[in-house]
């Protein structure tokens, strides 16, 4: 079983059609499966109901009903890594060390806290080149679904 971390950048391909939203959902479908395990912050959870939620003018048909089953599927299929001290600690390090934006900083420092506690690699999944650039340098195994 392969462990993925998703970006709200690569999630969000998932509940709006866009570049990269076929291979989020053979990514996604490898969680349904068993195959893989999905891990997304809160902070991801957060971005990704934002994202959804301001461009609600765009979604057809219900917004509610597209909120509840976005919120409803990352709550059924992805551990949920809170952020605390220790991440943001680490978040602040790595704004210096790579010029990263803060909230792509902290997703990175969730990652790398998580991998620690996992046996296998861990996957970073991200449509976002300067964070899969970082994500690289700190050793993960990256996927850019919009290649």
């Amino acid at each position: 079983m392969s462990i993925q971390y998703w970006d709200t950048s690569a999630l969000i391909k998932r509940y709006r059609i866009e570049k990269g939203s076929p291979k989020v959902n053979d990514l996604f479908a490898e969680i349904e499966s068993g195959e893989s395990k999905g891990i997304i912050s809160y902070l991801g959870v957060l971005e990704s109901l934002s994202a959804i939620t301001r461009r609600k003018g765009e979604i057809k048909g219900d917004y509610r009903k597209v909120i509840k089953a976005m919120l409803t599927e990352i709550m059924d299929k992805f551990t949920i890594v809170p952020i605390d001290n220790y991440i943001m600690e680490l978040a602040m390090k790595l704004v210096i060390k790579y010029n990263l934006r803060s909230l792509d900083s902290i997703h990175l420092a969730a990652a790398l806290i998580i991998s620690q506690y996992v046996e296998k690699e861990m996957v970073f999944i991200s449509s976002d080149t300067e964070l899969l650039k970082a994500a690289k340098k700190e050793g993960f195994e990256i996927i850019n679904p919009e290649e």
